[in-house]
């Protein structure tokens, strides 16, 4: 069956509603007001609206006046019989009306220079569109064509190419006095161990992980070679300091790293390492994580509700509360809830939702329970199979009770999508839950040497499919 589309714009403040559009338009600040025009999309491209659709060129030098960002998705109305891959976008230049003559150029400038700026972006996550400009939307369009379109992504993946953006994997230092001391924790966990991988796939980038230490001025973090004791010195690691002014160590994991330290790594209080520092105190290892096996490793966690030191009841996992979870692509995740019977567990595709309680936001494929809601749940949780499925992990809670989960991240170090959108289940489907890219955002620009009545062309959108 043959995969289709409607496209859904988004003009509230958050990204719950959107409304089915056939065409996208791209508004003055002073006019922004949901419209649906023609087909195919032809962005401003309306002489008979201008004064809809117009921005005004300042008269200033160095002066740029942006329009009222238009943020979007394309949702499968009709699921494909398998999947969907490399949505893609690129300008159709020859849909310009009476292009504007213009100086001539050798060689000839695309886009035409005076034109008015186009600019295209997408984001995992939602924000209010903007009229000033767009921290998304930056790519100019007029970069890609056919053969070098833009590739949309979904849950921050490209369908066969590889976002780099989605390998950077990051922690946040801090310490936490838990009635002994001050004890380094990593996004708020105390842990005596993470792990890092390195690409299986030479087409892949290589995963990058990045350090933040929030108690900067009282945490000197460095990374220590387990064997020697000593501060690490390689090309792959490297210190910095944030915009926020906090120490920012950013470990790239090559092949060349892991051969040089195959024992992996230590991260330490400066002052405390090598011993007499404590394991789980203020020094703890980095180790590496075999890619050879998929799953290569089982992660298990005893789920029980207790109450917290505020008399707050609340999710415990091994015995810390209510942790953000960080999912890897080739691990899988067991949850023991011996506390089922009363607040059965869910994983949810909303990270601000406080409870389990509609069923449209609990992740079904890839997850599966066993003996659900009773004092013997038992969850297995496959993030490869559940990125594959179009959507993406973002929290956990009780079906029963508010707030007793937290967060969940999906870190794809070993697999990054090589399909945009599936079928869910196979076969006849529910065509909303079949999948929907990411939002993408459009804008339109123009400084005082704009060449007045420029208008902007058609995209064009394709895909594959099997």
């Amino acid at each position: 069956m043959a995969a289709s589309f409607i496209l859904y714009k988004y003009t509230g403040k958050d990204c719950i509603f959107g409304t089915p559009v056939t065409s996208l338009g791209l508004k003055r600040i002073d006019a922004c007001v949901p419209a649906v025009y023609g087909v195919p999309i032809v962005p401003a491209a309306d002489a008979t609206d201008v004064n809809t659709y117009c921005i005004y060129r300042p008269e200033v030098d160095n002066e740029e006046i942006f329009s009222f960002e238009t943020i979007w998705k394309m949702v499968l109305t009709v699921p494909p019989d398998h999947q969907v891959s490399n949505v893609r976008i690129w300008p159709d230049l020859a849909s310009l009306p009476n292009p504007p003559q213009l100086p001539a150029h050798n060689p000839p400038q695309i886009p035409p220079p005076y034109m008015a700026e186009y600019t295209i972006g997408e984001s995992i996550s939602y924000s209010r569109p903007t009229n000033i400009q767009s921290h998304v939307a930056v790519n100019d369009i007029y970069q890609y064509t056919r053969e070098n379109p833009f590739y949309v992504t979904v849950n921050g993946n490209f369908g066969q190419h590889t976002n780099l953006t989605v390998n950077v994997i990051n922690y946040i230092a801090t310490l936490h006095d838990v009635g002994y001391g001050n004890i380094i924790y990593m996004n708020n966990v105390m842990q005596e161990n993470f792990t890092i991988s390195v690409k299986t796939n030479i087409a892949l980038p290589d995963p990058v992980y990045q350090i933040l230490n929030q108690a900067t001025g009282f945490l000197a973090l460095r990374i220590f070679d387990p064997i020697l004791g000593n501060v690490i010195v390689h090309p792959d690691i490297v210190y910095s300091i944030s915009s926020g002014g906090k120490e920012l160590i950013t470990i790239t994991a090559t092949n060349a790293l892991m051969m040089a330290y195959p024992s992996g790594f230590v991260y330490a209080e400066l002052t405390q390492y090598p011993p007499p520092c404590t394991f789980g105190t203020f020094c703890q290892h980095i180790s590496w994580l075999d890619l050879s096996a998929d799953p290569i490793e089982l992660i298990s966690y005893t789920v029980e509700v207790r109450y917290n030191p505020d008399g707050i009841p609340v999710y415990y996992l091994n015995g810390i509360e209510n942790p953000v979870l960080n999912f890897q692509t080739n691990t899988l995740y067991e949850f023991i809830n011996i506390s089922g019977a009363t607040d059965p567990l869910r994983f949810l595709n909303n990270p601000n939702a406080v409870q389990a309680s509609n069923p449209n936001e609990v992740v079904i494929i890839g997850v599966t329970v066993y003996d659900g809601a009773t004092a013997n749940e038992r969850i297995i949780v496959d993030p490869a199979t559940v990125m594959l499925s179009g959507v993406c992990i973002r929290s956990y809670q009780s079906v029963h009770h508010a707030c007793f989960g937290n967060g969940v991240t999906s870190i794809n170090t070993g697999l990054v999508g090589n399909y945009n959108i599936n079928t869910v289940g196979g076969g006849v489907a529910n065509p909303m839950a079949a999948g929907e890219t990411d939002f993408i955002y459009l804008q339109m620009g123009a400084n005082n040497k704009t060449l007045p009545g420029s208008q902007l062309p058609n995209l064009v959108i394709e895909w594959d499919e099997s």
